[in-house]
């Protein structure tokens, strides 16, 4: 369900790099975000100036980042099926939406 995540006032890394915009949209979403958002209507507008923002792009590029990294350190390990598990766990986060 979108907007889960808002409704109980976590802050996930998209929100964290819209949060550290500047301007009124952003200034907007700090306004609605200084709590959990419990009204249907905010939490479309939260949603809408999230969408608007570069933090679900930021985040996506955050966690290529990392996969990469983590990669690179799989790559390292002889070709068991822990490490294939953990490939398997990496592409699953770097793939999953929502």
């Amino acid at each position: 369900l979108p907007g889960t995540d808002l409704r109980e006032g976590v802050h996930t890394l998209p929100v964290l790099f819209a949060l550290a915009e500047t301007g009124p949209d952003a200034d907007r979403l700090r306004e609605l975000l200084k709590g959990p958002v419990t009204d249907d209507d905010d939490v479309t507008e939260a949603l809408t100036l999230l969408r608007a923002s570069g933090g679900i792009a930021a985040a996506k590029a955050t966690v290529q980042q990392y996969a990469a990294q983590a990669r690179a350190e799989l790559d390292e390990l002889p070709d068991l099926p822990g490490r294939r598990a953990l490939a398997s766990l990496i592409d699953y986060t770097v793939n999953r939406h929502g």
